[in-house]
This record gives structure tokens, C-alpha cells and sequence, in this order.
């Protein structure tokens, strides 16, 4: 259920929007608990293009100077880096149901290094097909090199996995 009251999801709300943002809030958690901080050769892959994070992070790193100016030290003292650089370790992977302008924002994120080819398969009402055509076009479409493109599609999977490329 989005809300109380309901016994399940009336609009799928929660889908739509509840799992990206959550995606988002998990990344965020692990950064500013020191995380990556104690683990620095850790690394995780986030779905649906990091969340909202791509698209979010200039905010995430203003609220990082407000909190310091208004209470007048930093939560995240802990941490050698910014929350901002921390963020851009984490690899996203292009699960957007064919969104090319969330992947290019992603992409002007994290970059070409850090994305990963991947989709919803098998949810859809082809059985993942779809997305799967629709995520190859997307990437496609995005305003990058053809090897920046190899990248999502395969090499960056290769080197994360130790895999020859």
C-alpha cells in the first residue's frame, strides 16, 4: 500500500516512485555512514540509473554546506572525501524503460565508466523483451562515443567481474 488505509497499491505509486527514491535514500545511507569510507575498493551497483541521485546531486551537495553554515559543523566530518565524490563510485545500471534522458543525465553523473547495461527483464508484458529492446535503443540514442556505449553495454560489466575484455 502507497498510503493508510489502502490494503494494496491503488496506482502502483510505489513503483513508480518508491523504489527509485528508496534506491537513493539505501546509497545515500551507506555513504554517510563511512561505508566506503572503511571498504574504499567496495563497490556496488545501484538500479534505475542510481535513482534519483543523478538528478538530485547538486541539492544533495548544497544541503551538505547548509547543514554546516546553519549548525555550524559537518555530520559527515568523518568522511575524507565529499558526499558529492563518494556518490560517483557507485556504478548505476540503465534500467530507465527506455528513458534516454535519464540515461544521459546519469551518464553527465557518473559517467561512461560507471554505468552498466541492464533491465527489468523479465517484467514486462513481453517478458522482459521490451525493455530489452528499449534499453538497447536508449543507449543508443544517448550523446556519447561508440566507445563509451561498449562500455555500458559490456565492458564495464567485464572489468567489474574480472572478465577478459
Amino acid at each position: 500500500p502507497d498510503y493508510e488505509g489502502e490494503e494494496e497499491s491503488k496506482y502502483l505509486i510505489w513503483t513508480r516512485l518508491g523504489w527509485p527514491h528508496a534506491t537513493s535514500m539505501a546509497v545515500l545511507r551507506l555513504v554517510c555512514s563511512g561505508i566506503l569510507e572503511k571498504y574504499p575498493n567496495l563497490k556496488f551497483i545501484t538500479h534505475h540509473a542510481g535513482g534519483t541521485i543523478p538528478y538530485l546531486i547538486t541539492r544533495i551537495g548544497c544541503v551538505d554546506n547548509f547543514n554546516e553554515m546553519r549548525m555550524g559543523y559537518r555530520y559527515e566530518q568523518h568522511l575524507s572525501k565529499t558526499i558529492v565524490d563518494y556518490l560517483r563510485m557507485f556504478y548505476n545500471d540503465t534500467a530507465v524503460y527506455g528513458n534516454t534522458p535519464s540515461l544521459m543525465c546519469a551518464c553527465a553523473f557518473c559517467g561512461a565508466d560507471h554505468m552498466l547495461f541492464a533491465t527489468d527483464m523479465p517484467f514486462d508484458s513481453q517478458a522482459g523483451y521490451r525493455l530489452v529492446r528499449e534499453t538497447i535503443r536508449s543507449v543508443e540514442e544517448m550523446d556519447i562515443t561508440d566507445a563509451e556505449k561498449k562500455k555500458i553495454f559490456e565492458d564495464n560489466a567485464r572489468r567489474l567481474l574480472r572478465l577478459p575484455i
